[in-house]
């Protein structure tokens, strides 16, 4: 029975090695046949990336791989995924590659090197606002210019303010990756509303992130808020062209044009109102009359010619208040302190005693009015003065008869304006 027992245990052994071998080889021959139509897919796909077909080329090289190709298609899928601008596909396809195990030092640096690259990729960021005109500050730094705008931020997430005199600030966050275009669409409302901003809309097709909103944020009663930007402490510079009337005490005096320059600077608001603060420069040109039609005299130059005339120049540091009466249309007070000179030769008439060179010094002066603004454009406000008032004590010199002059002197100035925020 041994014998036979053994001669059994033979036969099945080698009935085991030859199904064994076979196998193996059958599964050689079809891993060989894999790998040859793995290298021809891997040839195709070569050609179709050197000629551009980026996302034909995708296709070969992963079937290559699936049939068993080297861990370098994944390096080659990454980089045709780069070219068709899919930078969150080739990262993670460059992360697959950085995994294999025992990848060549110099591979593994290279894939490194682009998917750092990938991921630096600064973003356009794109903001829009209804109405435009509004300045934005991104990350506590204001941007260039007015809305609409578009500027770049490093990938990361950001904080974008949006802020419009006479509006309601609006603050939104997003998250700038991959080289990604940003959107942010900014409704402003009315300062004091109260009504919550619409969400920014998706930035559609082309795979622009959208900014996610937090919704509009009501700016502080006092102070400057923070982020705000020159449009709401505008730094405003304009140019004045006006007529003017003045009384001399109880001598009245022509009418005269008059020309001013001012800067404000918004610093911030209270009750509702907005308050400004800055300097004004006035200059107008001053005549009057001699209703005696005596000829004059004075030491030692003799006769006088021309001594009816001068030109008043005042200074003023100023306040400037002012309401919103629609959103581009604001109005309110104006007034300040400053010092009142006069530029004059000879002076007599009815104002001066006679005298060869006028020596007035400088008085202290008080300006009040009114001011209507008109933000035509986003850097640009036309303005109208409906009166200005300067009222100063009357200058050396001045006449008490026949005709008194010496009372308090007051120039009335209706006045046009135009100008820029800086």
């Amino acid at each position: 029975m041994r014998p036979r027992a053994r001669t059994s245990s033979l036969a099945l052994a080698l009935v085991a090695t030859i199904a064994t071998t076979s196998a193996a080889v059958a599964h050689a021959q079809g891993t060989a046949r894999d790998l040859a139509r793995a290298r021809t897919l891997d040839q195709q796909g070569a050609r179709a990336y050197a000629d551009g077909r980026y996302t034909d080329a995708i296709r070969y090289f992963e079937e290559a791989f699936r049939l068993g190709a080297p861990p370098i298609e994944l390096w080659n899928i990454a980089k045709c995924y780069d070219r068709v601008d899919q930078p969150e596909r080739a990262a993670e396809v460059l992360e697959r590659y950085l995994a294999t195990p025992e990848l060549p030092k110099s591979d593994r640096a290279e894939a490194q090197q682009l998917l750092d690259a990938i991921k630096r990729r600064p973003s356009s960021v794109t903001v829009t606002s209804a109405p435009d005109g509004a300045s934005v500050v991104v990350d506590g730094k204001a941007m260039p210019g007015r809305t609409p705008l578009t500027g770049t931020v490093p990938p990361g997430r950001h904080d974008v303010a949006v802020t419009r005199a006479g509006y309601d600030r609006y603050t939104s966050t997003f998250e700038a990756k991959f080289g990604r275009a940003v959107i942010v669409d900014a409704t402003l409302r009315p300062e004091g509303s109260g009504t919550p901003t619409a969400t920014p809309s998706e930035a559609g097709s082309a795979g622009a992130i959208a900014a996610t909103a937090t919704g509009p944020t009501k700016r502080a009663e006092k102070g400057t808020p923070s982020g705000e930007t020159a449009e709401e402490g505008a730094l405003s510079v304009q140019g004045l062209l006006g007529l003017q009337v003045v009384r001399h005490g109880d001598v009245g005096g022509g009418a005269a044009p008059a020309f001013g320059a001012l800067a404000t600077y918004r610093i911030g608001t209270a009750g509702g109102a907005r308050i400004a603060l800055g300097g004004m420069l006035h200059v107008t040109f001053d005549s009057w009359q001699n209703s005696s039609n005596r000829q004059e005299s004075a030491a030692p130059c003799g006769l006088l010619g021309d001594a009816n005339d001068g030109v008043p120049i005042s200074a003023y540091g100023l306040a400037d208040v002012s309401w919103r009466l629609r959103p581009s249309i604001s109005a309110g007070p104006i007034g300040g302190i400053g010092l009142a000179g006069y530029v004059a030769d000879q002076v007599g008439g009815d104002v001066f005693q006679p005298a060869c060179s006028a020596r007035t010094g400088v008085l202290p002066a008080v300006l009040a009015g009114g001011k209507v603004s008109w933000h035509v454009a986003p850097r640009f406000t036309l303005a109208l003065f409906p009166i200005l008032l300067h009222l100063q004590p009357a200058f050396d010199g001045a006449r008490v008869t026949p005709r008194d002059a010496s009372g308090v002197w007051v120039r009335a100035t209706f006045a046009i304006g135009g100008g820029f925020d800086l």
